[in-house]
């Protein structure tokens, strides 16, 4: 192998690599494709294509994963939308305002906004607080575990098998081009080229390979409500919808019901991204048996 690559010339090699790189690329893809369909049928074997009955939530994270920022919006919409909390736009922050003090939630996540909603808090910290990022990291890790059992996620054996595949895949790929790179470095050759090369051929890689873990159920599901509501009449949809329409096109849509216009600006307000201090605390939220301020734990959504 090390003497048939040292024996081609390094301006011919810099030709047959990158169509190297494309055959391999394309044949990992063919070779992944027909693993995804075999893990499809075993998973259609195995749970039917009955309806399995998901909650908004299920959805949302089936689109968005482990998103955290997408999950507080959604609770925020929430309670809302349930006359708990509104926004207040003070000048570049938003602020979530408490309007039932009375009120305790059975599910965890809620309770801690409600909890940092005592506190005066702005989105941002919400967005940042360590706290409730932990329990959303639960819920999420639960709502997986069903999405995997209801078929629309693929089983992490068959994830990780996959990411193996990948590696491999990809150490056979760039094998003949880093070797003939260092042949070049230590005989004082030009590596320009070939490096500039490798460089593209391993970002192509990563981008074409990217892993899905959603099955072929979890794609066509999201595909199927997403032409739904980009097909219908809006004007046509009840106020209650709009809670799932959020979850399939992003809580942004909201800006075009005017119902709902005020509420997404708000929660839109340029100020509120990501990034920011890591805010409050719920440290009542702690953990499930310190949660009485927070309003106690639940299994709901």
């Amino acid at each position: 192998m090390f003497d048939f690559i040292r024996e081609i010339n390094g301006q011919d090699f810099c030709i047959i690599f990158p169509i190297y790189v494309v055959v391999v690329i394309i044949l990992n893809n063919i070779i992944r494709g027909l693993l995804r369909k075999s893990e499809n049928e075993k998973i259609l074997d195995e749970v039917g294509m009955d309806a399995k009955e998901l909650t908004n939530l299920d959805i949302l994270i089936l689109r968005v994963d482990d998103d955290r920022v997408e999950i507080i919006k959604y609770f925020i919409f929430k309670l809302w939308k349930e006359k708990k909390i509104e926004l207040i736009n003070k000048g570049k922050k938003v602020y979530v305002k408490l309007l039932d003090e009375n009120y305790l939630s059975e599910n965890i996540i809620e309770s801690c906004i409600l909890y940092l909603c005592r506190t005066d808090k702005n989105i941002n910290d919400l967005y940042t607080d360590k706290v409730l990022e932990g329990e959303i990291k639960k819920k999420v890790k639960i709502k997986k575990n069903k999405l995997i059992e209801e078929g629309y996620i693929f089983k992490s054996s068959y994830l990780k098998k996959q990411s193996i595949f990948n590696i491999c895949i990809l150490i056979i790929m760039l094998f003949p081009g880093i070797t003939k790179l260092i042949m070049g470095m230590n005989n004082g050759k030009p590596i320009r080229n070939l490096l500039i090369e490798l460089i593209i051929g391993f970002i192509a890689y990563l981008f074409l390979t990217a892993a899905n873990e959603k099955s072929k159920l979890g794609i066509e599901l999201l595909k199927e409500k997403e032409n739904y509501y980009n097909n219908i009449n809006w004007n046509s949809l009840e106020f209650n919808e709009l809670e799932l329409c959020g979850c399939i096109l992003g809580f942004e849509v909201l800006k075009k019901f005017p119902e709902t216009a005020v509420f997404a600006t708000n929660l839109f307000t340029v100020s509120n991204s990501r990034s920011g201090s890591d805010g409050g605390s719920c440290s009542s939220c702690s953990s499930c048996s310190s949660c009485s301020s927070c309003g106690g734990c639940g299994s709901s959504d």
